[in-house]
């Protein structure tokens, strides 16, 4: 099986934020299966190889805007 590159998913990115606002909305986890099936309910047609994608990304913007909000601490100094 081919990897799908994220190019192919670029145009579902919005559309996944959106599932996963909803997702949260309704007390739901944040998974491949809940995913997809929220973006489907939505019109989106997404197979579950790109809902695996579009996971991942979702899971790195999430990771990334942790570890924005986390002070480093340098030699010497904090930066925030």
């Amino acid at each position: 099986m081919a990897a799908v590159d994220i190019r192919a998913v670029a145009h579902l990115v919005l559309a996944a934020r959106a599932a996963r606002a909803t997702l949260a909305a309704n007390a739901r986890s944040l998974s491949r299966d809940n995913l997809a099936h929220a973006m489907r309910e939505d019109g989106h047609g997404v197979s579950n190889e790109r809902a695996s994608l579009l996971l991942k990304i979702l899971k790195a913007e999430q990771d990334a805007i942790t570890l924005g909000s986390v002070p480093v601490q340098g030699p010497g100094k904090v930066v925030r």
